[in-house]
């Protein structure tokens, strides 16, 4: 999937869960499977936040054409999603204390990130390629 092709779509998915966590955190978490203590609930808000910022930056790429830029834009996205993921299993595994009810509706959200950060991962390398192609064309 071209960058520009994802882009619009990892700002849908980031936008949509970026504001439920955002305004609704625990509403999100139980639909996950997931209890929230009140700290809990205040790093979801926090986490989804982010998740928004994600899908503003991506929304706004639409009209980029600079193969370095796309490599930038790539390489937060497959950060940010690949980081989220290793939290998200960490604490299935009781790293950072019990987890209450981290069923395998949860599990949905980590191969969420682990598939955006795949895909994040292939546009950086398409825009190396395309970067590649066009200093070849220079030279």
């Amino acid at each position: 999937m071209s960058p520009r092709t994802l882009a619009p779509v990892a700002a849908a998915v980031s936008l949509v869960f970026g504001g439920i966590g955002l305004l609704a955190p625990d509403a999100l978490a139980t639909a996950f499977g997931i209890t929230l203590d009140p700290t809990g609930i205040e790093v979801v808000r926090l986490t989804c936040a982010a998740y928004l910022g994600y899908g503003v930056l991506n929304g706004l790429a639409r009209g980029v054409t600079d193969a370095a830029a796309w490599r930038a834009i790539a390489t937060g996205n497959a950060v940010g999603w690949g980081a989220g993921a290793v939290v998200l299993v960490l604490a299935a595994a009781g790293v950072f204390g019990s987890v209450a009810g981290f069923d395998g509706r949860a599990w949905l959200i980590v191969a969420m990130q682990v598939v955006f950060t795949a895909m994040w991962s292939l546009a950086y390398v398409g825009a190396e390629r395309a970067a590649d192609r066009t200093a070849a064309s220079i030279a």
